[in-house]
Order: C-alpha cells, then structure tokens, then sequence
C-alpha cells in the first residue's frame, strides 16, 4: 500500500490520502483465454448499501497479456507471469474509503465479447474480491459467462 496525493482547495494545501493498490486479474476454469489486448475494466466499488447501485470509488482500464511463456523473459530478474494471469492494474482508493464500516470491493470485466456492456463471453468477477486498508495487491478471479 502506497499513500499519495495533495490537491489545493481555495488556495490552502489539503492532502487527501490515497491508497495505491496492485489488482491482479486471474482466469478460473479450463475456457479459453483471451487473446492479447483484450479490454479489461477494473473498479472499486462501495457496495454497503442494501438495495442501491454500487459506488464506483476509483476505476481503471488494463489489457489481456500474453500468456506466461509466449513471450521471453528480458532478463534474469523478471518473473514471467503466471499462465491464469491475464492483467494486472494500479488502482488509487481515498483512504476515506476504507474506514466507517464501508463495505469496498473490487469488481473486474474483461470484455471478450467485444460489447460495450457486459454480455455472454465477457470474463467477470463471481465472488466478493474485498479491499482492506493493509492491502498491496487483490487477486481477482475472474469466470466467463455463458
């Protein structure tokens, strides 16, 4: 976890703490993976409210990589990724966040059906991925629908 950020308001410093979180999307099942370069969208969500639309809190867009082992490894010292790694992304969450019971979780698309929404052939999250303020990095698995 990495802490950032200051923002100025009517001419005074204020900081806003943040935290800087690694999100790992992973593939469950034996489906095919997606190919290289496929969008993947990534959001933290506020999901506390009963009966209400989530509250997107930060968000960001990532892409398929290349599978572990299509590619070479630059050096000695870089790990090739694991073969159910599709993505990974640096997500930013306001430390606000994360404290007074808020129930934050991470929700992950990967849009293999090429649609604007989600739709049959899309990768998403199926299980609660919850975010806690000592968290580096969140292992999301994600499941094609369909």
């Amino acid at each position: 976890m990495r802490n950032t950020g200051a923002r100025s308001r009517a001419g005074a410093q204020v900081y806003c703490r943040r935290m800087e979180m690694r999100v790992e999307v992973r593939q469950t099942g034996t489906t095919p993976r997606p190919p290289a370069g496929t969008p993947v969208i990534l959001e933290i969500r506020d999901v506390s409210l009963q009966d209400a639309p989530a509250v997107v809190l930060s968000s960001a867009e990532a892409a398929v990589t290349e599978p572990a082992g299509a590619t070479p490894v630059p050096s000695d010292d870089a790990a090739a990724p694991a073969p159910d790694l599709l993505a990974t992304a640096l997500l930013t969450v306001p430390d606000e966040a994360l404290t007074g019971g808020r129930d934050v979780v991470v929700w992950v698309r990967v849009a293999a059906s090429g649609q604007a929404r989600t739709a049959v052939g899309d990768l998403i999250t199926m299980q609660r991925c919850p975010v806690g303020p000592d968290a580096d990095t969140v292992e999301v698995p994600v499941t094609r629908i369909g």
